[in-house]
């Protein structure tokens, strides 16, 4: 059994585990980006016509922080899912790490 069939085996067998880690990170990354595309848009960079200074300035920073709140539980949510991922892998092979 060559290299390629041995990683295709296996990825064939532990497909519920590898599509929950895909899809974890998949989404993660997608909330983050399309967050990330409305915080960073030209047309909200400068000051919003229909709206004070105050609330303007308000909007600009909910929404920066906001985005670092994405930030900081899609990075858990991938760490959550990666530590998931090897336990599960590691368990199949019968190396128990603690």
């Amino acid at each position: 059994m060559i290299f390629r069939q041995l990683a295709f085996n296996n990825v064939i067998r532990n497909k519920r585990i590898y599509l929950g880690h895909f899809f974890s990170s998949t989404f993660a990354v997608m909330i983050f980006f399309t967050y990330g595309l409305l915080v960073f848009h030209p047309n909200l960079q400068g000051e919003l016509t229909n709206a004070s200074t105050i609330m303007s300035t308000f909007g600009k920073i909910g929404f920066l922080l906001s985005y670092y709140l994405i930030f900081f539980f899609s990075f858990f949510l991938i760490f959550y899912s990666v530590s998931a991922f090897l336990y599960i892998l590691l368990f199949n092979s019968n190396i128990y790490c603690y």
